[in-house]
């Protein structure tokens, strides 16, 4: 939903996850998100941010080597491969 709106959250980590009364998941801690300035969903082909943040164990590879002189963007897919790790964590530990 986040990206539909134009925000790249940047830090997604199982600490920024809380259920709800309802045991809805919810997504929380957007001290690091980058809200674009464009109207309605991100383009997943753009880049939109350069610094550098988030939990190292979560981010991206892209993200990680990015330093200068060689910056890469953030893009959708950033959060998409954090969300992944998350989900990985939480099955190894439901499984243990």
């Amino acid at each position: 939903y986040i990206h539909s709106i134009g925000i790249i959250h940047r830090d997604i980590k199982p600490e920024n996850y809380v259920l709800d009364f309802n045991d809805n998941v919810l997504l929380t801690d957007f001290g690091f998100a980058f809200v674009t300035q464009e109207e309605g969903p991100l383009d997943h082909n753009a880049a939109y941010d350069f610094f550098n943040c988030g939990t190292s164990l979560y981010k991206a590879p892209e993200v990680e080597v990015n330093e200068w002189p060689r910056f890469i963007a953030y893009t959708p897919a950033v959060d998409f491969y954090s969300l992944g790790c998350v989900m990985l964590s939480v099955a190894i530990e439901h499984k243990s």
